[in-house]
């Protein structure tokens, strides 16, 4: 390395060979290339950012136009969705009338019952009174016996 072509030309010399030009004109050429290179990747880097945010800016877009595009479907389920409430609220009001009529079929039973009660009491009352009047004034003994199969086959004539 001591003996290298760089070593053995002194530093003061002034006679420079076309060779040194050109090597020089070579550097100044590399230096501009370099140079004209940075600015060409930063003003690519500016263009990829922008890119990308453009891109962003389309993805959001298509997003958005997807949903618009869905916008029918919402709509049809929508329509399905009405004509189902539309059917239960009708099957609600059947319901609801239809508990209303039981109801009141109860109530007319529990108040048919209730008579019935009423007059099987007094029959029984009567056969009461009837065993005490046929015996000697000692405390009746009362058997009370009810065909349960009347109950059973009770309805109510409309």
């Amino acid at each position: 390395m001591e003996n290298s072509p760089i070593d053995t030309t002194p530093k003061d010399s002034n006679d420079e060979t076309p060779l040194d030009f050109e090597i020089l004109d070579l550097l100044e050429h590399l230096k501009e290339r370099i140079q004209n290179l940075i600015e060409k990747q930063t003003y690519l880097n500016e263009y990829l950012s922008k890119e990308k945010e453009d891109f962003n800016e389309i993805s959001e877009y298509k997003d958005i136009i997807l949903n618009i595009e869905a916008i029918p479907k919402y709509i049809n389920k929508t329509k399905h969705l009405r004509e189902k409430i539309k059917f239960f609220r009708e099957k609600i009001d059947y319901l609801s009338e239809f508990s209303r009529q039981i109801y009141n079929k109860r109530h007319d039973l529990s108040e048919q019952w209730k008579t019935i009660k009423k007059i099987e009491q007094e029959k029984d009352m009567t056969r009461f009174l009837a065993q005490k009047s046929n015996k000697n004034d000692s405390t009746p003994v009362v058997v009370l016996k009810r065909d349960v199969s009347k109950v059973k086959d009770a309805y109510i004539e409309e």
